[in-house]
Protein backbone atom coordinates (compact mmCIF):
# COMPACT_ATOMS: atom_id res chain seq x y z
CA UNK A 1 0.00 0.00 0.00
CA UNK A 2 2.77 2.60 0.99
CA UNK A 3 4.94 1.47 -2.12
CA UNK A 4 1.49 2.22 -4.72
CA UNK A 5 1.08 5.65 -2.71
CA UNK A 6 4.72 6.56 -3.09
CA UNK A 7 3.82 5.76 -6.65
CA UNK A 8 0.79 8.20 -6.61
CA UNK A 9 2.48 10.94 -5.32
CA UNK A 10 5.59 10.13 -7.58
CA UNK A 11 3.31 10.61 -10.41
CA UNK A 12 1.64 13.41 -9.17
CA UNK A 13 4.59 15.27 -8.70
CA UNK A 14 5.60 14.63 -12.37
CA UNK A 15 2.90 16.01 -13.57
CA UNK A 16 2.99 19.26 -11.36
CA UNK A 17 6.47 19.32 -12.83
CA UNK A 18 5.43 18.70 -16.29
CA UNK A 19 2.53 21.24 -16.29
CA UNK A 20 5.05 23.89 -14.71
CA UNK A 21 7.50 23.64 -17.19
CA UNK A 22 4.88 24.09 -20.11
CA UNK A 23 4.21 27.28 -18.71
CA UNK A 24 7.41 27.93 -18.04
CA UNK A 25 8.14 27.68 -21.53
CA UNK A 26 4.84 29.61 -22.82
CA UNK A 27 6.51 32.41 -20.67
CA UNK A 28 9.62 32.36 -21.94
CA UNK A 29 8.15 32.21 -25.81
CA UNK A 30 6.33 35.41 -24.60
CA UNK A 31 9.11 36.94 -23.61
CA UNK A 32 11.06 36.13 -26.79
CA UNK A 33 8.29 37.34 -28.74
CA UNK A 34 7.86 40.71 -26.64
CA UNK A 35 11.58 41.15 -27.16
CA UNK A 36 11.49 40.45 -31.14
CA UNK A 37 8.67 42.87 -31.42
CA UNK A 38 10.38 45.72 -29.24
CA UNK A 39 13.71 45.29 -31.20
CA UNK A 40 11.48 45.53 -34.32
CA UNK A 41 9.78 48.93 -33.08
CA UNK A 42 13.55 50.41 -31.95
CA UNK A 43 14.91 49.37 -35.27
CA UNK A 44 11.72 51.04 -37.10
CA UNK A 45 12.41 53.92 -34.62
CA UNK A 46 16.00 54.31 -35.23
CA UNK A 47 15.45 54.19 -39.52
CA UNK A 48 13.21 56.69 -39.63
CA UNK A 49 15.19 59.13 -37.39
CA UNK A 50 18.10 58.46 -39.68
CA UNK A 51 15.69 59.11 -42.67
CA UNK A 52 14.46 62.70 -41.26
CA UNK A 53 17.83 63.42 -40.41
CA UNK A 54 18.81 62.58 -44.01
CA UNK A 55 16.33 64.67 -44.81
CA UNK A 56 17.16 67.26 -43.36
CA UNK A 57 20.78 67.23 -44.60
CA UNK A 58 19.23 67.34 -47.88
CA UNK A 59 17.46 70.71 -47.50
CA UNK A 60 20.00 72.42 -45.58
CA UNK A 61 22.47 71.23 -48.46
CA UNK A 62 19.80 72.67 -51.34
CA UNK A 63 19.89 75.74 -49.00
CA UNK A 64 23.50 76.60 -48.62
CA UNK A 65 23.75 76.02 -53.06
CA UNK A 66 20.53 78.35 -53.39
CA UNK A 67 22.15 81.02 -51.25
CA UNK A 68 25.77 80.69 -53.55
CA UNK A 69 23.88 80.54 -56.61
CA UNK A 70 22.18 83.93 -55.74
CA UNK A 71 25.67 85.20 -54.49
CA UNK A 72 27.75 84.26 -57.74
CA UNK A 73 24.80 85.92 -59.70
CA UNK A 74 24.80 88.54 -57.96
CA UNK A 75 28.51 88.86 -57.97
CA UNK A 76 28.68 88.63 -61.82
CA UNK A 77 26.46 91.39 -62.03
CA UNK A 78 28.27 93.58 -59.85
CA UNK A 79 31.28 92.55 -62.17
CA UNK A 80 30.12 93.16 -65.54
CA UNK A 81 28.48 96.46 -64.26
CA UNK A 82 31.97 97.52 -62.90
CA UNK A 83 31.09 97.34 -59.78
CA UNK A 84 34.51 96.14 -58.28
CA UNK A 85 34.04 97.26 -54.50
CA UNK A 86 30.33 95.35 -53.95
CA UNK A 87 31.69 92.33 -55.86
CA UNK A 88 34.79 92.14 -53.87
CA UNK A 89 32.59 91.72 -50.90
CA UNK A 90 30.30 89.21 -52.15
CA UNK A 91 33.57 87.20 -53.66
CA UNK A 92 34.26 86.93 -49.88
CA UNK A 93 31.26 85.93 -48.71
CA UNK A 94 31.52 82.80 -51.82
CA UNK A 95 35.13 82.23 -49.90
CA UNK A 96 33.71 81.59 -46.97
CA UNK A 97 31.01 79.42 -48.51
CA UNK A 98 33.17 77.65 -50.37
CA UNK A 99 34.35 74.78 -48.35
CA UNK A 100 30.07 74.25 -47.55
CA UNK A 101 29.67 73.06 -50.81
CA UNK A 102 30.08 70.32 -53.44
CA UNK A 103 32.93 69.92 -56.23
CA UNK A 104 30.87 71.63 -58.30
CA UNK A 105 29.77 74.71 -56.97
CA UNK A 106 33.62 74.63 -55.33
CA UNK A 107 34.58 75.06 -58.87
CA UNK A 108 31.84 77.92 -59.56
CA UNK A 109 32.89 79.93 -57.19
CA UNK A 110 37.13 79.58 -58.30
CA UNK A 111 35.38 80.91 -61.86
CA UNK A 112 33.90 83.72 -59.95
CA UNK A 113 36.98 84.71 -58.03
CA UNK A 114 39.42 84.34 -61.39
CA UNK A 115 36.60 86.87 -63.04
CA UNK A 116 36.66 88.97 -59.98
CA UNK A 117 40.91 89.13 -60.02
CA UNK A 118 40.26 89.97 -63.55
CA UNK A 119 38.34 92.54 -63.65
CA UNK A 120 40.74 94.01 -60.75
CA UNK A 121 43.53 93.56 -63.24
CA UNK A 122 42.32 94.87 -65.90
CA UNK A 123 41.44 98.43 -64.13
CA UNK A 124 44.22 100.97 -65.33
CA UNK A 125 46.41 101.99 -61.91
CA UNK A 126 45.48 105.95 -60.99
CA UNK A 127 48.28 108.67 -61.79
CA UNK A 128 50.30 109.18 -58.47
CA UNK A 129 49.44 106.17 -57.12
CA UNK A 130 51.39 103.52 -55.63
Amino acid sequence: MQGTIRFAAALLLGGCVLVGCDEAKDASKDVKDKAGQAATEAKDAVGGAAAAVTDAAAGAMEKVKKEADDLIAKARQFITDKKLDDAGKIVEQLKALKDKLPAEYQSKVDDVVKLFDSAKAAIPALPGGN
